[in-house]
């Protein structure tokens, strides 16, 4: 790639990341099309259920703040997935694997509410983007997504943290 001028490596990376972008999708719209139908009755007995009823809403419950943590974690580990993707692509260095693996260790520790691995994950996926575009120089729009995400898995880990835990029951006061 080092043959190539500036305005050919910008319009490979325009060209590529679209289409591998698409890869990754079509494995996931065909298992949405499948267990889809399954996914909207769950979600409609969640918000019977008092779930969680949009994105950016405040839990009221430890158990849909705990949903929403491990909701967070899934992106976490899509975005390991994505950073080694541009590896094995050849359109991200090796180190980038690194960052992978700490997104996945912060995505395990997502899904136990920790507060420090949604804060790791959110600072660290904010420093590789704003390292990317001094590298390469232009803004990933979805890269706000990203961030909006993570945002919120910080959000919900820290209202865990907040909202009572519930008393065990059949406990007699004593």
């Amino acid at each position: 790639m080092e043959s190539l001028s500036d305005g050919a490596k910008f319009l490979l990376v325009i060209i590529a990341v679209p289409v591998g972008f698409g890869l990754l999708i079509l494995p996931l719209a065909l298992v949405l099309k499948k267990f889809g139908p399954a996914l909207h009755r769950a979600a409609e007995v969640d918000m019977e259920d008092g779930g969680l009823p949009s994105l950016w809403s405040k839990p009221r419950s430890r158990e849909q703040a705990q949903r929403a943590c491990k909701q967070a974690a899934w992106l976490l580990f899509l975005f390991a997935g994505l950073f080694a993707f541009q590896v094995a692509l050849g359109a991200a260095q090796a180190s980038a694997l690194f960052d992978a693996l700490i997104l996945v260790a912060c995505g395990f520790g997502l899904r136990r509410c920790s507060r420090v691995a949604a804060v790791l994950a959110l600072v660290l996926y904010t420093a590789t983007a704003v390292i990317s575009v001094s590298a390469l120089g232009f803004f990933n729009p979805l890269a706000l997504l990203y961030i909006a995400g993570l945002s919120y898995g910080v959000f919900v880990a820290f209202a865990f943290h907040r909202l009572p835990a519930p008393s065990p029951s059949g406990s007699a006061a004593g």
